[in-house]
This record gives structure tokens, sequence and C-alpha cells, in this order.
């Protein structure tokens, strides 16, 4: 994502890795010591970049699906409940938005959706 040739992406590259380090870390939790995390980028071919990230964990509660961007809310006992909500902020800044999708027992899928910027030539 960062530095591709024709379209840069001018985000903050150390803003944008705490975001995959959350969701990986997110991941990690759900999968346990079995499981599977992928994480693909594309062009969408409409000026955005897609990201997702999916794992095949225990899944979200269907209840708890619209509180896991909320700052506070966990379901870790040691959780702080601020790593979502730091992703969406960041997302947010950079002109993206953020959704999930998940099916308990199944796993989730987060997905990113940020702007390409032209780069401007010198």
């Amino acid at each position: 994502l960062l530095g591709s040739s024709e379209a840069s992406h001018l985000y903050q590259r150390q803003r944008l890795t705490q975001v995959l380090l959350n969701l990986y870390l997110n991941a990690i939790h759900a999968i346990g010591r079995q499981g599977t995390i992928t994480v693909e980028a594309k062009d969408s071919g409409t000026d955005r970049v897609i990201i997702t990230v999916t794992d095949s964990g225990k899944g979200i509660a269907p209840d708890q699906l619209e509180a896991i961007f909320t700052p506070y809310f966990t379901t870790k006992a040691d959780g702080t409940g601020l790593g979502l909500a730091v992703v969406q902020n960041i997302i947010e800044q950079h002109g993206g938005a953020i959704k999930v999708k998940s099916i308990e027992g199944k796993g989730a899928v987060f997905t990113i959706w940020l702007p390409v910027i032209a780069r401007q030539q010198d």
C-alpha cells in the first residue's frame, strides 16, 4: 500500500501499522492456537483501496457487533476496549471506513476502505 507506483497512499505509516497490528492481535486472540488469518489488499477500481483481515476464530456475537468500535467495550478479561475504537478513529482520520461481518463459530471479516490519493508531480 505505502509507496505504490502511480498512486501514493499518503497515510501516516505508523498509524496504519497500528491499525493492522490491532486487527492482527484481535484475530490471534480469536483463533487461539488453531485457525487462520488472511490479510488482503486490493484496488477497488473506484479510487479506493480495500483491505480485509479475515480470521477463522470464534466470531463475534450479534449483540456485540454494534458495540465493538465503542471505546472501552471489551469481551476480554484483560482488554482495555480501546483497540478497535482506535482502529476506527485512525481509518476515519484517513478518510476511510471500516466494517465488520461475523458469524459466531466461523470467524470475522474486517473490511477497510481507504481513498487513493494521486501523487503530485514535482
